[in-house]
């Protein structure tokens, strides 16, 4: 029997105690093998697929372990294209784990992480981009994720994959048709069609590949770093983005000296804020290292809302730091002035060149609650700042391997069309485009290896 159609079973649903557990066995003879342990009016093996059946399971001596709905999938019409058969019970560590164990005693395998879902990769039930998009739709947190992982499982995504990999394939055919005829002096296409051909597949991939920024996003959620002098109210401001006393709040400097984050989700997008040590000088041992920590949250961040408060001389130190990190920054990060405290000052506005012109700039009162609903639309704003296209539109990358792949799709085409340039045979042309194809073919695994799928599927839960 081939390794990857032998019976193996898992509990599919969250462990601990709810309404019903399931547990899943699938395979060659998957339905047969089910049966042994199913007492029902009928016998499983008699079951049409996509069918409940009512009954008991019982272990190998024929004890009862618990009252089960049955329901049978039969090849190819399953989630991994092989005979299923899901066993519905009583929600409880206990029960499931019991029947997951007689299954196992019966001659069943344990599944290894993510096999089912790799199982139907393998059998053509899906490419890799969306089997990869079943593990981002289980772990969506927020409605944009939940959107752009659907479409992937859709097949929005291979479908463009597949219509580059076409327009390359029947350009790189007719380039080595032309070759057969090269005694004769036979041209097929001139070098301008191929360009403009060229160009045609470079554009879409650098609009997939520049989507990959809001992808991330998209998927893994916005970092947004809370930084600034201590007590300019760092600590309230996320309390009061969450609208919860998450963080402790006083008049003493120093207070927060470790980092703190908390999530919210705004216009269906996640936002991890994270409250950090107030910046400044000293000599205490555990502030300097909660500082550190500061500095570390800044760099790893996506927007840096660096929070002051309404004093023109305070403001300009501030500013001052804002340029620096801004200047030694990854120039994906995007920077925000949050001026705090407003009540006090309400008519202050930050008035040099270095505040307003080059930074968006809020301004809140923690106290009263002003300016937080301008807050959270400014760092959506920042977050969907020139990241690429609407999912809504256009496929869009959320994987890095995805990225990567396209990428090095990009360079070899762009080797191809200097080639092409050049005048160079198109036997040259013909190598780098069949390079490219097999770039893109990794996106949806036409073209993949075992390690990279070990790789992928061990990053799965068990049972999916």
């Amino acid at each position: 029997m081939n390794p990857r159609d032998d019976i193996i079973a898992a509990i599919v649903t969250p462990i601990g105690e709810g309404g019903i557990s399931v547990v899943r066995v699938c395979g060659r003879g998957a339905v047969e093998f089910a049966s042994q342990r199913f007492r029902g009016k009928s016998p499983l093996t008699l079951a049409a697929s996509h069918t409940a059946h009512f009954g008991l399971f019982t272990d190998r001596n024929g004890d009862i372990i618990d009252e089960v709905v049955s329901t049978v999938f039969r090849a190819p019409h399953s989630y991994t294209a092989e005979d299923t058969v899901e066993f519905s019970c009583h929600g409880g560590m206990y029960i499931s784990r019991r029947i997951l164990g007689t299954l196992v005693e019966s001659g069943a395998r344990p599944a290894e992480p993510g096999e089912f879902t790799r199982r139907a990769f393998l059998n053509g039930r899906m490419d890799l981009s969306q089997a990869e998009a079943v593990a981002d739709l289980i772990s969506s947190r927020s409605e944009r994720s939940h959107r752009v992982s659907v479409a992937q499982l859709r097949g929005k995504l291979s479908g463009k994959i597949a219509e580059l990999r076409e327009k390359l394939l029947n350009l790189c055919s007719l380039l080595e048709l032309e070759l057969d005829f090269s005694e004769e002096g036979i041209e097929l296409t001139d070098k301008s069609n191929i360009n403009s051909s060229l160009t045609s597949v470079i554009r879409d991939i650098a609009g997939l590949i520049d989507s990959y920024n809001q992808g991330r996003l998209y998927r893994e959620g916005v970092r947004v770093a809370l930084i600034g002098r201590p007590n300019v109210g760092k600590s309230s401001i996320l309390n009061s983005l969450l609208s919860d006393d998450r963080a402790i709040v006083t008049d003493v400097p120093g207070t927060t000296r470790d980092t703190i984050q908390e999530s919210l989700t705004i216009d269906g997008l996640l936002f991890s804020v994270i409250d950090t040590a107030g910046l400044r000088k000293s000599e205490d041992k555990v502030e300097l290292e909660g500082m550190l920590r500061t500095k570390r949250e800044a760099d790893h961040a996506d927007i840096v809302a660096f929070i002051s408060e309404p004093d023109d001389e305070l403001i300009q130190e501030d500013l001052q730091s804002l340029i620096s990190l801004r200047n030694g920054a990854s120039s994906q990060r995007a920077c925000i002035v949050v001026v705090n405290k407003i009540d006090l000052k309400p008519d202050w506005r930050v008035t040099t060149s270095n505040g307003e012109g080059d930074f968006p700039t809020v301004y809140t009162s923690a106290k009263t609650g002003l300016g937080f609903e301008r807050l959270k639309s400014c760092i959506l704003e920042l977050s969907c700042q020139g990241n690429g296209s609407s999912t809504d539109s256009s496929p869009m990358i959320t994987n890095e391997r995805h990225a990567q792949s396209l990428t090095k799709a990009r360079e070899c085409l762009l080797r191809a069309q200097e080639d092409s340039v050049e005048g160079k045979s198109n036997e040259f042309i013909a190598i780098n485009l069949r390079l490219a194809m097999e770039n893109l073919g990794e996106v949806v695994g036409v073209v993949t290896t075992d390690e990279v799928l070990d790789n992928i599927f061990a990053r799965f839960c068990i049972g999916k």
